[in-house]
This record gives structure tokens, C-alpha cells and sequence, in this order.
């Protein structure tokens, strides 16, 4: 997880810029979650956003999620090239890929919310565990290979895990 950027459990990243404003995306744990995007539905300019709230939906063929906003505020800006090209979110996701600009209300508020450091670390390890958990709920149990966490992991389980899983770690319902 790069340096300078915080994480909401919704798995949303914010990076602070000037003046209040913060840069949000989508971290590399949920995009190889969700592998290759298809849509991408940004709120436009002056939307409020609701920290936990749904607030971007992702979507691949038939199937929908929505990113919950790490922060409270007010959309400035949406990533053009995302709209045009959602593979970027899996590309890159913490440069080209990102979603939105934002003017956070308070950002003091939601930074208590976000982790940074080794709280992001030990976050996503246990994530990792609760994907397994949460599949295995799905399918039944299965061989563990201790691997690497692979990419477009939705996308080689059968259908209907995709709103379970999508849920549980977007944080946001499926839209």
C-alpha cells in the first residue's frame, strides 16, 4: 500500500491534497477482487458524499457493487479516463485509476476512520482471511495453496457470489 495514502475498510483509498480537497480511489485488494470493470458510474461535480454511504458503482456484465465513500463531502471532480476505460482501476490503481477528487466537510472526522501504516497491513491480511472464509461459506471448503492473491478473483466463482462477496468487502450494497 503506497506511502501517503489512507484506507477505509470499504476498501475506498484517499490520498489529501490542498485545501481540503482528497483524491479517492479503489485499492488493489478490491480490484483484483473484482477484476476486469466494465462500467464505472462516477457521481458528478457538487454530489455530496456520505462517509460509508454508497457512492461509485462498479459493474461487469450482469453484475453490480457499489464502492462505499471513505469521506464525507463534496464531489469536485470524476476521473474522465476511468469512465472511458475502467481497466485502469485494475491497472493502476493508485495513479491513472483513480475515481474522484472530493472537498472533504471534516476531514479531522474522517481520518479517525481511516487506517494508515501498519493498521492498513494488518488490515488487509486479515481481509485476505475473511475472502477465503467468505468463499468457503459460498462453495464449501476448499484447498487452501498459500499463494499470492490473484487477480479477478470474482470472476472465476460461480455467479451468485458475486453479491456476498461484493457486499462484504465493498462495504456498500450491490446496486
Amino acid at each position: 500500500f503506497p506511502q501517503g495514502y489512507y484506507l477505509h475498510h470499504g476498501h475506498g483509498w484517499v490520498r489529501l491534497e490542498t485545501d481540503g480537497e482528497v483524491r479517492i480511489g479503489l485499492d488493489a485488494f478490491a480490484s483484483k477482487l473484482l477484476g476486469s470493470l466494465e462500467t464505472v458510474a462516477l457521481p458528478l461535480m457538487g454530489k455530496s458524499l456520505v462517509r460509508g454511504r454508497g457512492a461509485v458503482g462498479l459493474g461487469r456484465q450482469a453484475w453490480r457493487a457499489t464502492l462505499a465513500a471513505p469521506v464525507s463531502g463534496v464531489v469536485t471532480a470524476a476521473n474522465p479516463r476511468v469512465m472511458e476505460d475502467p481497466g485502469l482501476v485494475r491497472k493502476d490503481p493508485y495513479g491513472e485509476g483513480w475515481l474522484l477528487m472530493a472537498h472533504a466537510e471534516d476531514l479531522r472526522d474522517d481520518m479517525r476512520s481511516l487506517l494508515m501504516g501498519g493498521e492498513v497491513t494488518d488490515h488487509l491480511a486479515s481481509e485476505i482471511e475473511a475472502l477465503h472464509e467468505t468463499i468457503e461459506e459460498q462453495l464449501g471448503p476448499l484447498a487452501a495453496d498459500g499463494g499470492q492473491l490473484g487477480d479477478d478473483i470474482l470472476g472465476h466463482l460461480p455467479y451468485g457470489c458475486w453479491d456476498a462477496v461484493a457486499h462484504r468487502f465493498l462495504g456498500g450494497p450491490a446496486a
